[in-house]
């Protein structure tokens, strides 16, 4: 983690820093109530800028200065190279490496070494450890975390505590599992989760084969998994499915127009089963485990007369049916089992 976040800064940043560069020795920081910088070392620190903790700083362009007690704003970027205590705001990007304690919002990329606070941006945030929240349109990368990532995708080797909210969560030492499973509906259903225990995200892709009425599923959600016993878990699951049906009806062809036909048809191919699941898991060898369990299913299908809905094939015991105008909505209780691995 440390190199990841060692060779972003290095790639992005050599060419800005380059005219104030300086060795590392130990030194003496000078406290400033107030600066402005047009670029370094062009400032009212001058060339004494790197030495500085500012108490407000303005940065017209970008400035590097030792540390941050209070507010700094940069028209592209801010670089400390010690700490920061308050609220940094940069057009491009913050980038610090030593803690932060208190909130960097930018509008690409931030960077520090730890965060008791929150990081947001609209494209990365990275930080080795994260003790509060990184907020971003599209990545996080962490080390440990105790707290929460806000993103598209999140990756982190660790959560302590917390949880990631994200289409994707990659946590090295959290929650990752196969599932390969069949049901009323499906005869087959490829599953796979990821995140932590507490909350994670799951992908399915489910399939009934039929001769004349076969169909897919594409699906996400998201689940919880507790344990009952040492040897027991349960798991929560939401999960909501596009259905693509592959039948057709040739009776709904008969009297219309292509155009109007293709339309018809590609409405009722947007047929939704939203699925709430609570399944049992035990132990079988190794990593694989079995589970099973009860499922509420609502299927939701535009356009259903005189077409079939996927329903009528299966044929489960309905507790809701009910078709008006163009649309069917149906409920029943199934199961579902299979195999984590």
């Amino acid at each position: 983690m440390k190199k990841i976040h060692k060779f972003l800064i290095i790639s992005l940043l050599t060419g800005l820093v380059a005219t104030s560069a300086k060795s590392q020795e130990a030194i003496d920081l000078i406290l400033r109530p107030f600066q402005v910088t047009l670029f370094p070392p062009v400032g009212t620190n001058g060339f004494d800028s790197k030495d500085c903790v500012n108490k407000i700083s303005l940065n017209v362009f970008w400035g590097v200065h030792a540390g941050l007690e209070g507010v700094e704003f940069g028209g592209f970027a801010n670089i400390e190279r010690e700490f920061v205590i308050g609220a940094q705001f940069a057009g491009f990007g913050n980038f610090n490496r030593g803690n932060l304690k208190g909130l960097s919002f930018s509008g690409f990329m931030n960077t520090a070494s730890s965060v008791h606070g929150a990081q947001v941006t609209h494209f990365i945030n990275i930080a080795d450890e994260v003790q509060g929240a990184q907020v971003s349109n599209f990545m996080n990368v962490a080390g440990t975390v105790r707290g929460v990532q806000v993103g598209f995708l999140n990756i982190a080797d660790n959560y302590e505590s917390g949880v990631p909210l994200g289409i994707i969560n990659i946590v090295k030492k959290g929650y990752k599992e196969w599932e390969v499973s069949g049901s009323e509906l499906w005869n087959l259903n490829v599953g796979y989760r990821m995140g932590v225990d507490k909350l994670y995200t799951q992908f399915m892709a489910g399939s009934n084969w039929k001769e004349e009425n076969s169909f897919l599923g594409l699906g996400f959600g998201v689940g919880s998994r507790f344990g009952i016993t040492r040897y027991f878990k349960a798991s929560v699951d939401l999960i909501s499915y596009r259905i693509l049906s592959q039948s057709m009806n040739h009776d709904m062809n008969q009297g219309m127009r292509p155009g109007m036909n293709q339309g018809m048809h590609e409405r009722q191919r947007a047929t939704m089963l939203e699925q709430a699941r609570l399944t049992f898991d035990g132990r079988i060898l190794g990593h694989f485990r079995w589970f099973a369990g009860p499922t509420f299913n609502l299927l939701i299908a535009p356009y259903s007369y005189p077409e079939e809905l996927i329903t009528d094939h299966i044929k489960p015991k309905m507790i809701y049916s009910n078709t008006s105008g163009f649309s069917s909505v149906r409920m029943w209780l199934g199961c579902s089992g299979g195999i984590r691995f």
